[in-house]
């Protein structure tokens, strides 16, 4: 018998090659004369900006860029764009990029209807008690599927830290992978990992519904029949299409199904020593599918199909492990299957981070428990 579960997904979704040219007549139609746009400085000097601003400015909106966005904001990264936005007043917040910029787009729209301090929301568990300021979401990258989640993750106290909210969700989501296609190849290998570990932890959790779990598999599907070609030729457009519909399918399966032990392990990882957050999760993303495997049998095998695997005739079991031997190799064909440039980590650092993992929210959803010795000896395999 099926269970009782719960759906909601407000956001509206323009997806494919140019879309980010009916984002003008979007906001117009909305009666938006001015809008604050969150972005980074790589995006600016790649001209990624400069393309997802062209149509806007041709439309005559007036703009406020802020591009001071890090790769894990802090909560001093949102003040300091919700300064900007208390200057011009916007009437809608447009975020442009990656996870980062999206997130901080966020917490600036809610906080501009709801004042703050962000710490509010998250850390003294308020409730935000009115809609946030018009928000679009335009993803310059495969990988986080913020623009279509009711969650943002800020740093603050040291830990990345998410806030949950209905109000967080985007108005729109504005997907155009022409806006991927000059992303380098170890970016998109990072994210492209990141959104293959937000769906089959979304299908194997403990949060999985029949919805998340339709979204999930097929998002799993696209990401890895389109990673290896999107990342040998950027230019391949239809490897990019796919790539991006995968991480918008992960995205939705994840914040309604949750995530695990891989995110778990990564946050810390992130918050504390600067990792981004796609390559800290591709470095455990095998290892965390091998430690699932025997509390997620069935779920694991038929990620295996998803995959196309030849699992036919294989055992349960077998087949799950195959999945998890295959997503290692593709991570360091792609060369984020390990963590260079950082470290070493001693055995203080590592019982730090196996104590901060095991008590994340996140691992609750975990299929299999998760404690401080099972971080540990996860981070002893991975962080070589």
């Amino acid at each position: 018998m099926l269970r009782d579960f719960g759906f909601f997904f407000p956001t509206r979704i323009r997806f494919g090659p140019g879309v980010r040219r009916e984002l003008a007549p979007y906001l117009k139609s909305r009666g938006v004369a001015r809008a604050l746009v969150i972005s980074d400085e790589g995006l600016a000097r790649a001209g990624v900006l400069a393309q997802g601003l062209g149509p806007l400015k041709a439309d005559g909106l007036v703009l406020e860029v802020f591009t001071a966005v890090p790769t894990n904001p802090g909560v001093d990264c949102v003040e300091a764009a919700l300064a900007v936005a208390a200057a011009c007043r916007p009437e809608a917040v447009v975020s442009l990029g990656g996870g980062s910029p999206i997130d901080v787009g966020k917490a600036v729209a809610l906080l501009l209807t709801n004042g703050g301090p962000l710490s509010r929301y998250q850390w003294d568990g308020e409730a935000p008690r009115a809609s946030a300021c018009l928000h679009v979401a335009v993803p310059t990258t495969a990988g986080t599927g913020t623009e279509v989640t009711r969650t943002t993750v800020i740093v603050d106290r040291g830990t990345k830290k998410g806030i949950v909210s209905d109000a967080l969700f985007p108005a729109a989501a504005f997907i155009d992978p022409e806006l991927m296609l000059t992303m380098p190849a170890g970016l998109t290998a990072a994210t492209g990992a990141d959104a293959l570990a937000h769906a089959i932890e979304a299908y194997v959790g403990k949060g999985i519904n029949p919805i998340t779990a339709a979204l999930a598999r097929e998002a799993v599907r696209l990401i890895w029949s389109a990673l290896r070609p999107a990342c040998a030729d950027g230019s391949d457009l239809e490897a990019r299409s796919r790539m991006a519909l995968g991480s918008t399918l992960a995205g939705i399966a994840m914040d309604q199904s949750g995530l695990g032990i891989i995110h778990s392990l990564s946050g810390p990882l992130s918050a504390w020593y600067g990792v981004h957050h796609g390559l800290s999760n591709a470095i455990f993303l095998a290892e965390a599918m091998r430690f699932n495997v025997p509390a997620a049998v069935q779920a694991m095998a038929e990620l295996a199909q998803a995959m196309d695997l030849p699992v036919t005739g294989v055992p349960a079991e077998a087949a799950g492990l195959m999945a998890a031997e295959a997503v290692g190799r593709l991570c360091e064909e792609l060369g984020v299957g390990e963590l260079k440039g950082h470290g070493p980590f001693d055995a203080a650092a590592i019982e730090r981070m196996a104590e901060a993992a095991a008590a994340m929210f996140l691992a609750r959803n975990n299929p299999r428990p998760v404690t401080a010795a099972d971080c540990r000896e996860l981070y002893l395999k991975t962080l070589r």
